[in-house]
C-alpha cells in the first residue's frame, strides 16, 4: 500500500497527510519546527550555521562528556606540566661574593628559581651547563633542594640543618678538568642528567647552593651562571 493518507480539513478539502505504510498501519510523518511561543522555524537537517531552527542538544551533567569539555576548556599553559616529554631550559646567575674563596667554602648561598611550569609538580634534570664568565675554572659542587633553608655564610664554611639535608635532592660535581677554556670564560657542560626533582611545596620553584672544591677562586658578584635543562 502506498504512503502517506488523505483526511479532510475543517472545510471538507481533501488534504493528502504525510504518512508511513507499515504493515497496513500508518505511522504519521512529522517534521520538527523549533522557536519560542508564537513562534515557528524549521529545524535544519544535517551539519551547517548554527542558528534558530538548528537543533541543539544538552548533555546531563553526569554524561563523561561534560567532564572531558571541561577539561579541555580550563587547559591552560600550565597544564603543559601535564605532558610527558615536553622540555624546557632555565638559567641561573648564582650570587657570588667578591672576596677569594678558600677550599670548602660556601661559594653560593641557597637561592630560589623556577624550576617547573606549575606548582607541586615532579622534573627530571637531563643536563646542566656552567658558565664561568671569570674564568676561574673552579672545581665546586651544585646542590638542588626544595626547601628554603640557610647554608651559612658565603665565603665560609657550610653550616646546613639535618632538616636541609634531607630536602636535597640532587648533587652535581663539576671538576676542573671539565671545563672548556674559551679565552676570558671557561664552561663545561653535563648531559645524560637523571635526577628526578620535586618542587617546593605550594610553588613551581627549586634552590640551588653551590660549595666550592679544593681551589681559591675570586669571583666578580655574578660571573657563574648554571643552565638547567628539565623534562616535564
Amino acid at each position: 500500500m502506498a504512503d502517506n493518507i488523505t483526511i479532510k480539513d475543517g472545510g471538507g478539502a481533501s488534504v493528502i497527510v504525510g504518512a508511513d505504510d507499515i504493515s497496513s498501519v500508518f505511522y504519521p510523518r512529522h517534521k520538527l519546527s523549533l522557536g519560542a511561543d508564537g513562534t515557528a522555524v524549521d529545524a535544519s537537517a544535517g551539519a551547517g550555521t548554527v542558528g534558530t531552527g538548528v537543533q541543539r542538544m544538552t548533555l546531563g551533567s553526569d554524561d563523561p562528556a561534560v567532564t572531558s569539555l571541561a577539561i579541555l576548556d580550563d587547559w591552560d599553559e600550565s597544564d603543559a606540566a601535564k605532558t610527558v616529554g615536553t622540555f624546557d631550559v632555565i638559567s641561573v646567575t648564582l650570587t657570588l661574593d667578591t672576596s677569594a674563596y678558600t677550599a670548602g667554602d660556601l661559594l653560593a648561598e641557597a637561592q630560589a628559581f623556577t624550576a617547573f611550569r606549575a606548582n607541586d609538580k615532579h622534573a627530571k634534570l637531563v643536563s646542566m651547563t656552567v658558565i664561568d664568565e671569570d674564568d676561574q675554572g673552579a672545581a665546586f659542587d651544585v646542590y638542588l633542594t626544595n626547601v628554603s633553608t640557610t647554608w651559612g655564610s658565603e665565603n665560609g664554611a657550610p653550616s646546613l640543618a639535618d632538616a636541609g639535608a634531607r630536602s636535597i635532592q640532587a648533587i652535581l660535581p663539576v671538576a676542573t678538568a671539565d671545563y672548556k677554556d674559551l679565552g676570558g670564560v671557561k664552561v663545561a657542560h653535563y648531559k645524560a642528567l637523571d635526577a628526578i626533582l620535586e618542587a617546593v611545596s605550594g610553588a613551581a620553584t627549586l634552590y640551588v647552593a653551590v660549595v666550592n672544591g679544593a681551589g681559591t677562586p675570586t669571583y666578580t658578584a655574578s660571573g657563574i651562571k648554571l643552565v638547567f635543562g628539565f623534562e616535564y
